[in-house]
């Protein structure tokens, strides 16, 4: 079992039937935040996609999919009220999108939206066999490497 797995579990258990659980934040203060997440992705459609940008997705990828086709986590709550932040793990179907704006590099593969920066999968480091695939950035100006695959991603994310 990927440790990915392990993650998703312990958000569920937290976040289970709930509006929003309360987190501490910077100086002491409290925040209400939410987690949804989306249906799982179907294999078929999984395996189109792939075909399409002409690579496997790395496994603990994969694995996030197979599980929740796109999430958003720690988004902010005002009462009832969804204000944004946290991180958006954008479904296939908004990554296709995505893939279609032609700001981007093709080199990369948008999943997520953080922090006013695309969470990208580089697809040349895919291929040259890196595990360490994640890069963060904006088109406007450049995108770096985090030195990170997605599930030690998602889980520092978690935890911070």
């Amino acid at each position: 079992m990927l440790f990915i797995e392990q993650s998703l579990e312990a958000l569920h258990s937290k976040f289970n039937n709930k509006k929003g659980v309360q987190v501490l934040s910077e100086q002491g203060n409290t925040e209400t935040v939410s987690c949804s997440f989306n249906s799982p992705i179907p294999d078929e459609k999984l395996t189109s996609f792939q075909k399409e940008i002409g690579i496997e997705l790395p496994k603990d990828y994969i694995t996030f999919l197979k599980h929740h086709n796109g999430a958003k986590i720690f988004e902010l709550l005002l009462g009832d009220t969804n204000i944004g932040g946290g991180l958006q793990l954008y479904s296939l179907a908004e990554i296709q999108s995505q893939l279609q704006d032609a700001y981007l590099d093709k080199k990369f593969v948008p999943i997520g939206y953080v922090s006013e920066s695309h969470l990208t999968i580089n697809i040349e480091e895919i291929k040259k066999g890196n595990p360490n695939y994640l890069f963060l950035g904006n088109p406007a100006f450049e995108f770096r490497p985090l030195n990170l695959n997605f599930e030690l991603f998602f889980d520092r994310f978690i935890i911070s």
